[in-house]
């Protein structure tokens, strides 16, 4: 992203703070899931509701996945290359997934049914579209290392390489 040729850098950063608070909550949930396994002594009722409590916080945060499918969208409308390091699709997949990812805010405060914690929209929707983000966004970034390896090997050797301009 900071290869893009937009404005400022701001979208590179914010993304990165938005996949650092993202890996945070991931790991508090982790840590909640560890100390219901391993208590230091038999707890049965906290069990539950330490359960509860991690798939909550693992399903009801997705503020920060939004940002990152916000600023990787405008990253890639506002590239001004003639070939952009990205495809423009890039762009309105980011907000699709940003879109049916949103739904899972609802685990928060929703007991039962599809916007639950373990419902079919607040927890299959986001798992199944961040996932499909992931395999796409893996093939789309090959790619492009891949064309930013083929142009360094076909320029002249101490020249630099400006890939996507």
């Amino acid at each position: 992203m900071k290869r893009m040729a937009t404005p400022s850098q701001v979208f590179a950063y914010a993304f990165l703070a938005s996949a650092v608070s993202g890996v945070t909550l991931f790991a508090l949930a982790d840590l909640f899931w560890l100390i219901a396994a391993f208590p230091a002594r038999p707890r049965p009722a906290a069990h539950p509701a330490l359960n509860d409590l991690a798939w909550i916080i693992f399903t009801a945060p997705v503020g920060m996945i939004v940002a990152e499918m916000i600023c990787l969208a405008l990253a890639v409308y506002l590239d001004e290359h003639a070939e952009p390091i990205f495809p423009r699709w890039v762009a309105p997949f980011s907000l699709a997934v940003a879109v049916a990812i949103i739904p899972s805010t609802c685990a928060a405060f929703v007991k039962s049914g599809p916007l639950a914690w373990d419902g079919a929209i607040s927890f299959w929707l986001r798992i199944c579209s961040y996932a499909a983000f992931l395999v796409v966004m893996f093939f789309v970034l090959r790619r492009v290392i891949q064309k930013e390896e083929a142009a360094e090997a076909a320029a002249p050797a101490g020249e630099p390489v400006e890939v996507g301009a």
